[in-house]
């Protein structure tokens, strides 16, 4: 290979490895038998997985590729409306190694159709509550606590 080669061979996995880590998972829909119009937008932040939906075993949250530090880092499912329990996981990180982590916390929340729903984490640092989204460890937290914030009616695509 010539340097031109090698120039554009490494500008191309660069580009890929910048997408593969910005992007923001999209599960697609949870049970695809219930109709559009009874499933609402669950959006889980980067720092949290769900492990349960209602009893059944699922795996949801970020993959190697695309966990970062970012806020906006999140994985999107569409999950029917009415009241759901999962099982959530939140582990805390620094580079390659888990500092804090947290297992198999249940929650319940009634979902409307249409809606957004955000998944979070508060954490407790030096006895005040941060609100998180993707939390890199520098201090570790003395407690953590889920929220799923409703952030209102999903617009449609053509809005």
């Amino acid at each position: 290979m010539n340097k031109k080669q090698v120039f554009l061979t490494v500008l191309v996995l660069l580009t890929i490895f910048m997408f593969i880590g910005c992007s923001r998972p999209d599960l697609g829909v949870y049970d695809k038998k219930v109709p559009a119009d009874q499933l609402c937008t669950l959006e889980i932040a980067g720092s949290i997985s769900v492990t349960s939906f209602n009893d059944k075993k699922v795996n949801w949250k970020l993959t190697f590729g695309t966990l970062t530090a970012k806020s906006d880092d999140q994985t999107i499912i569409k999950i029917p409306q009415g009241n759901h329990e999962m099982l959530v996981n939140f582990w805390t990180h620094d580079s390659w190694d888990t500092r804090a982590t947290v297992n198999n916390v249940k929650i319940t929340n009634n979902f409307i159709a249409g809606h957004t729903y955000r998944l979070i984490a508060i954490l407790t640092i030096d006895d005040k509550p941060v609100e998180t989204y993707s939390y890199k460890a520098k201090v570790l937290p003395t407690a953590v606590t889920f929220r799923i914030i409703d952030k209102g009616v999903t617009p449609k695509a053509s809005e």
